[in-house]
């Protein structure tokens, strides 16, 4: 729910690094090389290395849960997801950590501060939980003919690439999807490369 925050499940991992400080250390290079710059803690809560990975730079592995929670309840609350006038009202309590949050009776806190407040505690406390849940890659859809010999006729080369259409958005269909959008790459004869893209006014589930 909080845009650049993601989880990964690494149990089994252990098996291809050393350690998990070895693991998160060849992810996070991994991330620089492609540009994005990334913080990340290893821990057993989900709401434990969430707040870690906020407040603190760099790699931070906690080596078991009572190191994670001991650690998460020291976590500033302008570093979570909390409301600003939330925050606020909390700190004019002296209530600026997460440790100082959960020491608060949970009955209380969706009615004073509201269901977001409610789910964030709920959430630290450990009384919240939803299993990870992995999205499939969208299989990428893509049709190729090799040619034993160029092609020099266009009549021929349509009807080609209309039956290669034909099979093409089959596929697409089958999985609820339209075309909004194709691309041609081609290889020529002089091994130059050349790309046609054909864009309809809308998305088409046929072709005439």
């Amino acid at each position: 729910e909080t845009p650049g925050v993601f989880w990964l499940d690494a149990q089994g991992l252990n098996r291809l690094y050393p350690s998990l400080h070895e693991w998160a250390h060849a992810v996070r290079l991994a991330l620089q090389r492609a540009g994005f710059r990334a913080t990340i803690a290893v821990g057993f809560t989900r709401f434990g290395v969430y707040a870690l990975a906020k407040y603190h730079q760099g790699i931070t592995v906690c080596l078991d849960a009572a190191e994670e929670r001991a650690a998460a309840h020291r976590v500033p609350l302008a570093y979570v997801d909390l409301d600003s006038d939330v925050r606020e009202r909390l700190l004019v309590l002296g209530i600026d950590t997460v440790g100082a949050l959960l020491r608060l009776p949970g009955d209380g806190i969706r009615q004073r501060f509201g269901d977001a407040t409610a789910a964030l505690y709920q959430l630290a406390a450990g009384h919240r939980f939803a299993p990870l849940v992995p999205v499939p890659a969208e299989e990428r859809q893509e049709r190729q003919i090799h040619f034993d010999a160029p092609e020099i006729y266009a009549e021929q080369l349509i009807f080609i690439v209309k039956r290669l259409l034909d099979s093409l958005l089959a596929s697409l269909v089958r999985q609820a999807h339209a075309v909004v959008e194709l691309e041609m790459w081609m290889t020529l004869d002089d091994h130059t490369t050349r790309t046609e893209r054909v864009r309809p006014a809308a998305s088409k589930r046929s072709l005439m």
